[in-house]
């Protein structure tokens, strides 16, 4: 039974990952260039700059943990 409660939550972080991931996207696309550049990002670094941030993000938690 524990380990279907652990499953669950995994499942449910992932979702709310994934919804915080799609908003962050949405916000970053919604600023200009100039924004962007003042935050050091051009638009095609985007979405790589937010997986670099998801990866961080986990081994931040992982590390927790731990």
């Amino acid at each position: 039974m524990a380990r279907l409660g652990r499953l669950i939550g995994r499942w449910i972080a992932a979702l709310i990952a994934r919804h915080e991931r799609q908003a962050e996207l949405f916000a970053l696309r919604q600023l200009s260039d100039r924004e962007l550049r003042d935050i050091g990002l051009s638009r095609g670094e985007i979405g790589d700059g937010l997986a670099e941030a998801a990866k961080a993000r986990i081994q931040r938690q992982q590390a927790e943990r731990s």
